[in-house]
């Protein structure tokens, strides 16, 4: 495990510095001018020097992707030895190539440990405590710079990239610091959603290690058209949401339906995501999950939220899901949720009047919520399904008649 070299070596004269003006300083000490590269940004210059003005999380990230883009460093002009997009971008092949979270960890690890000579991964895993440590090592740093925001800035932009490959956020048990105090106005535990602890001997992330099997989601297809960079704009959003696969697929059959569409089939969402069907049936698959379900699922919170919320026919509600027949509905909402989608409706009435009569002050919005929760919450009662009779009942029967 790494110790830190720098942590004495802090510049002093970056305590009053703005985040802001630390994040651009490796850009100005090369001679770029800090307004145009804030005008790049749509970022106000007054924030240049502000400490109390965060910027927020899409200024943030657009920041970053500027200062990278203009210096075609990675590291923001943080080392004395630039590293080149390029650079970047092979590592984030090679680690979207891998199966799993962990075996993406180490190779990434192994390939930045291979090309730099001042910077270093090391990944440790301490089976006794059940976690997996990720530490990070940096020399060979600019004059004049402030390391606790390289320090900063490599560990988000490394687990934004983890995040996004698996689709979701890993577990976190530890997030540590070597600086003895955090840079004025930036807020840590924003990105990791994590108590953050300083003056640690080292600069590491901590994962629970069963969290090292989770399948690798993205294709080298979705990381070389740069949706890991632009498709995510807001710089703290990756790490705190949920970007599984099927959580996207969701979120596009509902707003589809909320303009006005019928539910997308699988090419037509496999289009809007920019990937090819097979791919989505495969990134689906990883989370064992298929379209069908994910569509199914979505069809049957849209029928509850019309048999619920309107008086709309259920034929009406079956025709704005997609159904041809009434019957085809009928069987799909019995099959989805164990019960009719009239008797649904019957039982919301049912709760709906009880909860009138015992308090008639409570409002109509009040009631609707109190009802979904009963109705998502509670056993509904499933229709019966007659069980065959078996053999010896049969002739039982027969012998009856006979």
């Amino acid at each position: 495990m790494f110790t830190s070299t720098v942590k004495d070596e802090q510049n002093p004269l970056m305590e009053d510095k703005s985040y802001i003006e630390g994040l651009m300083q490796g850009a100005v000490l090369q001679g770029y001018d800090p307004k145009s590269i804030l005008d790049s940004a749509d970022i106000p210059f007054e924030n240049y020097t502000s400490t109390a003005v965060p910027l927020s999380g899409e200024e943030l990230q657009r920041l970053i992707l500027v200062l990278r883009n203009l210096m075609n460093d990675h590291y923001l002009g943080f080392l004395q030895v630039p590293g080149k997009l390029e650079m970047d971008s092979i590592a984030g092949s090679v680690a979207v190539k891998e199966k799993t979270l962990g075996a993406a960890m180490r190779v990434m690890a192994n390939f930045i440990n291979a090309v730099r000579s001042d910077e270093e991964h090391d990944l440790v895993i301490d089976k006794t405590t059940r976690e997996a440590t990720l530490n990070f090592h940096f020399s060979g740093l600019t004059p004049g710079v402030d390391d606790r925001l390289l320090y900063w800035f490599r560990m988000c932009w490394t687990f934004k990239f983890l995040c996004w490959l698996v689709g979701r956020k890993p577990t976190i048990t530890q997030v540590s610091f070597s600086a003895k105090t955090p840079v004025r106005g930036l807020n840590y535990e924003e990105m990791f959603r994590h108590q953050v602890d300083f003056n640690q001997p080292c600069n590491s992330i901590t994962f629970r290690l069963k969290d090292l099997r989770l399948p690798v989601l993205r294709s080298q297809l979705e990381w070389s058209r740069g949706h890991f960079l632009y498709k995510h704009p807001n710089w703290f959003g990756v790490a705190g949401q949920d970007h599984s696969v099927a959580g996207q697929v969701q979120k596009m059959l509902f707003d589809a339906h909320s303009d006005g569409c019928s539910i997308l089939t699988a090419k037509e969402v496999a289009e809007k995501m920019d990937i090819l069907p097979r791919t989505l049936s495969q990134h689906l698959r990883n989370e064992r999950v298929n379209f069908q379900a994910v569509r199914s699922g979505v069809c049957l919170e849209l029928a509850k939220g019309y048999l619920r919320q309107t008086e709309m026919p259920v034929s009406k509600v079956a025709e704005r899901l997609g159904f041809v027949e009434l019957s085809d509905f009928t069987r799909s909402f019995r099959r989805w949720a164990g019960i009719t989608p009239t008797n649904y409706r019957r039982q919301v009435s049912q709760h709906y009047e009880a909860l009138m009569e015992h308090d008639d002050t409570m409002s109509e919005e009040k009631v609707q919520t109190i009802v979904a929760d009963i109705m998502e919450n509670k056993a509904v009662m499933k229709v019966p399904v007659k069980k065959k009779k078996t053999r010896r009942q049969r002739k039982r029967k027969l012998e009856a008649c006979s």
